[in-house]
């Protein structure tokens, strides 16, 4: 299918008065939304995923210097605002990840424009009743409890999403490194060797030489952030930590866990969309389609 181009939206939503459109950045994103608007009642409004539209260079780069998805949905809502010869509020919304910005006001606001209540779609499954019944209902027998398992990881998750944070603050402009590299797990315990994560992430942004400048940085970092970790945790990270320690604790064999490809997918399966609804950003998506 051909992307939308943003002048095609417009000329579509004149035409079509009872049109609702919700676009988020991937497909998980879609599915998720899409499964909790069907819950709520709103079976009438379209969820897509933000590739269905063509973004021009110049729109995007009006609020970002990068083309990455979540630049795409936030251009596309101040876009459509700017553009729009009526009001869109009750039939569109653009809805992004809220990344390092969750919890605080985001650099970027608009009329169309919402925010994952947490750093992404998949922080909602960030909680130890969702984890418990995937541990339940897939791994079985796992030897942990879901809250246990959450304290183990989030030292590691914490290490994790500095390392991201400060990547961005002083511009390293290099690809996260695994953590789980650097990490052994015990019976109750996962031993980090921090020290060793830190130099081969430096090496990686060949920059072993601000060695020191990294670690004043990132205990700055760590002082500012919020006390929920669904506030700073990395969705990718949060996912890839928790399958390698289900494959060392309950091995990788069949029926045990799913993939690491669908671990995410299937953890959001659990959350349930009673509890989801009532989140701010669902709250705000049923008041304005409804």
């Amino acid at each position: 299918m051909e992307p939308r181009t943003i002048e095609e939206l417009l000329a579509l939503y004149e035409l079509e008065p009872a049109l609702k459109d919700v676009f988020v950045e991937g497909p998980t994103d879609r599915a998720f939304v899409e499964s909790v608007l069907r819950y709520a009642g709103l079976v009438n409004v379209q969820v897509n995923e933000i590739e269905l539209v063509d973004i021009p260079d110049p729109v995007l780069a009006r609020i970002a210097t990068c083309s990455g998805k979540r630049q795409r949905v936030i251009a596309l809502a101040i876009e459509l605002e700017r553009a729009s010869a009526s009001d869109l509020m009750r039939r569109v919304c653009c809805v992004a990840d809220a990344d390092e910005e969750a919890g605080r006001t985001p650099a970027v606001v608009g009329a169309l424009l919402l925010y994952t209540d947490f750093t992404s779609v998949q922080l909602y499954a960030y909680s130890p009743d969702v984890l418990q019944r995937y541990l339940d209902l897939v791994v079985l027998g796992f030897p942990l409890r879901a809250e246990a398992t959450l304290r183990l990881m989030e030292p590691v998750l914490r290490e994790m999403a500095l390392s991201r944070r400060v990547n961005d603050t002083l511009r390293l402009a290099t690809a996260p490194v695994d953590a789980t590299d650097d990490c052994e797990i015990s019976d109750a315990a996962i031993v980090c060797d921090t020290a060793r994560f830190t130099l081969r992430f430096l090496s990686k942004a060949a920059a072993t030489h601000r060695r020191d400048e990294y670690l004043a940085e990132k205990r700055r970092l760590e002082a500012l952030l919020p006390g929920d970790p669904r506030f700073w945790v990395h969705g990718e990270d949060f996912v890839h930590l928790l399958y390698w320690i289900i494959v060392r604790r309950r091995g990788a064999g069949s029926g045990r866990t799913v993939s690491r490809d669908l671990l995410g997918k299937a953890l959001l399966l659990a959350v349930p969309f009673d509890v989801v609804v009532t989140k701010p950003l669902f709250v705000e998506l049923r008041r304005r389609l409804s």
